[in-house]
């Protein structure tokens, strides 16, 4: 298990496999809670950012016009 030093400012360095496996970047916000007597840090999500591109996969095999046109049709 990774393990890290709180320095004398109170800070901590996330170690690298960490940071790759959660996908974290320099400069992004982390939110930050206690739960019991465990420190959480999550990536903060800001809207659109974290979310654009996050569902590309549904659209994949899909021909979006005829998707369409077989919605607009249903409306009838």
């Amino acid at each position: 298990m990774p393990q890290t030093k709180i320095s004398d400012k109170y800070q901590v360095v996330i170690p690298k496999e960490i940071r790759k496996k959660v996908g974290l970047k320099e400069g992004q916000s982390l939110n930050v809670y206690a739960a019991g007597d465990k420190i959480v840090l999550s990536p903060q999500k800001i809207w659109p950012d974290g979310y654009i591109g996050s569902q590309e996969d549904i659209w994949k095999d899909v021909d979006v016009a005829k998707y369409l046109a077989a919605e607009r049709d249903s409306w009838q």
